[in-house]
């Protein structure tokens, strides 16, 4: 059984969830080891699936935009899942979210050598809460910046 259907139904229809929230805008965090590009509401998935989301393609679209124009930009995809699930399921699960947005960018020109595709589980959740409103934050990806370059159209000197 899917992971996001209810056991048998008690004659009691709960209603579909909302959709995702429409994006906002992205934050820079520089952490110890990379620059990470927080979007709370953009890279988001429906229930059990890695299958992007409108909203997560644009977000895709304009980074695919960036990484073209600065040809020495690497990123890390990270994926991430809710916490219903197994441990390993949710792995996998994220791993998938990740590659997905990951084949979505060399579709839109992007070498896949310049991104990493991970998966970080249910182990980091951007909301800490039992409910479908977190749970729908939680299913995302985030992008790390790697290897920023020097100027656009250049590649970087490593």
């Amino acid at each position: 059984m899917p992971l996001c259907q209810a056991p048998a139904p008690v004659q009691v229809k709960k209603p579909e969830p909302p959709p995702p929230p429409a994006p906002q805008k992205t934050r820079v965090e520089k952490r110890q080891e990379d620059i990470a590009l927080v979007q709370e509401k953009s890279i988001h998935f429906p229930c059990d699936s890695a299958e992007l989301l409108p909203d997560g393609r644009q977000t895709l679209d304009l980074l695919a935009g960036v990484m073209n124009r600065w040809p020495g930009l690497k990123v890390k995809i990270l994926g991430h899942a809710d916490q219903r699930g197994s441990m390993e399921y949710n792995l996998k699960l994220g791993l998938e979210r990740a590659q997905s947005a990951r084949q979505y960018l060399a579709e839109k020109g992007v070498d896949p050598s310049r991104v990493m595709a991970d998966s970080m589980g249910e182990a980091q959740p951007l909301v800490v809460d039992e409910n479908e409103e977190a749970y729908a934050k939680n299913r995302r990806c985030e992008i790390r910046v790697l290897a920023p370059p020097a100027q656009p159209g250049t590649a970087s000197q490593n």
